[in-house]
Order: structure tokens, then sequence, then C-alpha cells
């Protein structure tokens, strides 16, 4: 499927009898198909938002109970909140740059579509501080499904669902297991792996990375700095591969000179976090 926000239109040829043609013309109340009836669309799917519904009832406080959970939130979570916030920001400050890289692999949206979901998160994250780590990587990845659309939305989604299942703390550890699953969830639906030129290159480089770190037990600031700068390396290194996966692969390769967007997307929200969690 192309992205949502694609200039162009679609063409279908098929060969047409009788029969196929009073199938064609048939009333229908579906969305957007040309039909006697008329049909409305709100725009909301109900399944696609009851993460968000759920998880939001948790932290629908009157006014003073809710000054009550913040002033006893776990600082964990505020960690983790400011984390996710800069990581946001950073994106959105990024926008042009991301569309820019885009242009020629893609339809040169990367920037715009990631700027939906990182908005979205920032509008809806203050009413997360009630809520376990889990349930707020699910919110992110609800977040990526609804707002973003497009290859990434679907992605996102995926990589947050699957983190979501290992995050019971915040630690090192933890959050290496988190970038493990949410890759393996991302290159098993997505079909891309490690060298295709996607946002797989930067997230591996990450994991990989904070592994080696783990192991030579450094210091959160020093762990920050050699992930931060490992996702980066990985992220600019794309600018030398041969696209095999996503629209990419369909563009010659003389014409991909520079960095993989969704990859320098991955280094931009990578180093934003892990910098404000070694604070």
């Amino acid at each position: 499927m192309t992205s949502l926000d694609m200039s162009g239109f679609n063409l279908n040829i098929l060969k047409l009898d009788e029969e196929i043609l009073i199938c064609l013309d048939a009333s229908t109340n579906a969305p957007n198909w040309p039909t006697l009836c008329k049909s409305q669309v709100t725009g909301y799917d109900i399944n696609s938002i009851s993460l968000y519904l759920a998880a939001k009832e948790d932290a629908d406080f009157d006014s003073e109970q809710k000054e009550q959970v913040d002033a006893a939130c776990d600082p964990t979570i505020n960690a983790v909140l400011k984390a996710i916030t800069n990581a946001c920001q950073a994106l959105i400050a990024n926008e042009v740059q991301l569309n820019e890289l885009d242009t020629l692999a893609g339809d040169g949206d990367c920037g715009s579509t990631i700027k939906r979901g990182a908005t979205d998160i920032l509008d809806k994250c203050e009413t997360w501080k009630a809520l376990s780590i889990d349930k707020i990587l699910l919110n992110i990845a609800s977040s990526a499904e609804e707002t973003m659309g497009g290859a990434s939305g679907g992605l996102y989604s995926l990589f947050f669902t699957a983190a979501a299942g290992l995050a019971k703390d915040l630690n090192m550890a933890t959050i290496c297991d988190c970038l493990q699953a949410g890759v393996n969830a991302v290159s098993k639906y997505g079909g891309a792996e490690p060298g295709d030129r996607t946002m797989l290159d930067a997230l591996t480089a990450a994991h990989s990375s904070l592994q080696n770190q783990i192991k030579k037990k450094s210091s959160p600031k020093e762990v920050a700095k050699v992930v931060s700068k490992a996702c980066c390396d990985a992220a600019e290194s794309t600018a030398n591969m041969k696209a095999r996966a996503g629209r990419a692969s369909y563009v010659a390769s003389n014409l991909l000179a520079k960095p993989d967007a969704g990859a320098v997307a991955v280094s931009i929200w990578i180093e934003a976090f892990a910098k404000t969690l070694a604070v």
C-alpha cells in the first residue's frame, strides 16, 4: 500500500464482462465507493483506539486526585515520559530534513508522517503519568497506528507493541530486550533485514551497541554516548547500501546517494531518548 499522502492516482485494468459489471454497479455502503446510497465515515475506529481509551480510563481522575498521583508518581515513569517528550520534539524539529531524505527513495513525506505521530504522542502523554511502562509503550503503538499512516505507522506500531511485552521496568538490560523484541517484530512482519537500507539498520546497531556497553558495565552517560553514535553511524552508512526492501528497492541505486530517512529518524529519537535518561 502506498502512502496515504502520495500525490497521484490509481488505475486498475481488468477484463470486464456483464457479470462483473453488475457486481461493480451494485449498491453498497462501502466508504468512498461509487454507489447510489450515501455513507458517512467518522474517521474513528473503535477497535484501533481501544488501547488508548482503556489506558486513559486508568488516568482519568479529577484535578485533585490527578495532583496527588503526579506528586507520588514513580520517578521512573517521569523519566520515561521526559525522554519520550524530548524524542518527539527532536523528530518534529527534523521534519524537513527527513522529508528531503525521503524525496528520491519514497514519497517525500517521512518527516511529515513521523511528525503526526510525535505530535499525537505529545498531546496525550500528560495523561500517561499513572500508567506502567508497558502501557505507555502500547499507547505509543496505538498513536503510531492511528495517526501516522503508511508503512511507518504500521512498523512503529509493531515495534512498540512487541517492546511493551518485555517492558516491566527501566534498566539497560530491559531496554536491550525491548529493542530486540521490536527489531524481531519489524523484521518478521516487514520482511527486511539489517543491510537492506531501512530503519532496521539503525535499530540493530543501537541494540548491538547497548549489548556491548552492558557487558562492559559502562556508566549511563557513556552508554548514551556510545549507543547514540553507533545508531547515527549506522543510519549514515545506509547511504552506501543497496536498497532491498520498501519503495527504495525500486529506485536506481545511483539515485540513492543519501541516508535512508527511516534509519535517520530512528537515530534522532534514540539519541534524544538515550541522552535524556542518562542525565
